[in-house]
């Protein structure tokens, strides 16, 4: 194929981005934080530039990146608290981090006009749907019968 046959290749390429999640827990799971969240998600967010750079000089031009969901919400969250309720400062984590990969695919299509990408906000869809559950009493009913909750 060389060179130019694969970034031709690559050019017609979408990319699909889901990443973020598994950072986020680690930051809230770790005794030994250094930074604070803000500068935690400017970190996350320059290595994704760099990533995201790399992978457009070799050609790719089309991203599909899907957003951090509420993973403050998420089942394991919810049940580590008396409450049964989110664990907002990672929540808050998530929306920083999706607002902050927003700016960077705005800022990265301004300097590469040939660029192109999608975002899907994941928080906002899931949260709506935990919103709705918990409003219906079905969410509680879900995770007791899978054994996650009473």
């Amino acid at each position: 194929m060389g060179t130019a046959g694969a970034q031709q290749y690559l050019s017609r390429s979408l990319f699909a981005v889901v990443i973020g999640s598994n950072d986020i827990l680690g930051y809230f799971g770790s005794q030994n934080k250094v930074t604070t969240p803000q500068q935690f998600v400017n970190s996350l967010v320059l290595t994704l530039q760099d990533q995201l750079k790399s992978i457009y000089n070799l050609g790719g031009r089309k991203f599909a990146f899907v957003g951090v969901g509420p993973i403050g919400c998420s089942p394991a969250k919810r049940n580590g608290n008396s409450a049964g309720d989110c664990e907002e400062d990672i929540n808050s984590m998530c929306t920083m981090y999706n607002e902050a990969v927003k700016s960077l695919l705005s800022s990265m299509k301004t300097d590469l006009p040939d660029m192109s990408y999608s975002f899907f906000d994941t928080y906002v869809a899931d949260l709506d749907t935990f919103k709705t559950h918990l409003n219906m009493g079905l969410l509680k009913l879900r995770l007791h019968v899978v054994g996650l909750g009473t």
